[in-house]
């Protein structure tokens, strides 16, 4: 009760800065197409939920909604409301009538825990890394809130998959809703993952390209509620 307290009260001292609270409120809606060779196979649904109680703590809550030719994935993400990274991920995939529920537990020196749930049977597994592990949308949301978008800045994001480092690679104009937009520009190392930020201040992810949810896809934005 205490540590949750304590971690609210972080949250508060953060929600009050201008910065965090001219990107991004609980609500935001950003709703994108799946690319795949030209062609649109699907949708990305991503909400901001702010903070949600689970298991006697506060976190922030990000679901992702996949939907595509017989295939859903809902998966929620639990965010640590001071740093941003993933602390609980749960995830319920439906894929060509094949169910399965993978649930992976984070801890900041690097370790997580993964149990995957399919046809009753039930698979635990751990991975270890020297640095944080990440999660593609709990990195966008913190850079969203304390990236400096400026030439020379690179992050590292460890995935359990692959380590990726990300740079600032300049302005682009891009197509998204129909129309073109002013953004910033982020690559990954061999281009494994770019992504595309709009020059607002609330630093909308209008395009996403890299593993995202289910093989390597392109996401653009279709609609976005703030």
């Amino acid at each position: 009760m205490i540590r949750s307290r304590i971690s609210f009260l972080a949250l508060i001292v953060l929600l009050s800065s201008s910065s965090f609270a001219a990107v991004f409120v609980p609500g935001e809606t950003i709703t994108y197409q799946i690319k795949k060779a030209n062609l649109t196979v699907g949708k990305v649904i991503v909400r901001y939920h702010g903070i949600t109680p689970l298991e006697g703590r506060d976190y922030i809550l990000v679901t992702v909604d996949t939907a595509a030719l017989r295939m859903r994935d809902t998966e929620k993400i639990y965010l640590d409301p001071q740093s941003f990274y993933p602390a609980i991920i749960e995830r319920d995939i439906d894929m060509w009538g094949k169910k399965e529920s993978i649930t992976e537990r984070y801890r900041e020196d690097g370790y997580v825990r993964i149990i995957k749930v399919a046809k009753g049977k039930r698979e635990a597994f751990e991975i270890k890394k020297p640095q944080r592990l990440d999660n593609i949308y709990a990195f966008i949301y913190r850079y969203r809130v304390s990236g400096q978008f400026k030439p020379g800045e690179k992050l590292e994001m460890t995935l359990p998959t692959k380590d990726v480092m990300i740079g600032f690679a300049g302005r682009e104009k891009i197509e998204a809703v129909g129309q073109e937009h002013e953004t910033y520009y982020l690559e990954g190392n061999d281009k494994d993952y770019q992504i595309w930020f709009d020059t607002t201040e609330r630093r909308i992810p209008l395009r996403i390209k890299g593993s995202v949810g289910f093989g390597k896809t392109s996401l653009v934005m279709e609609s976005y509620a703030p």
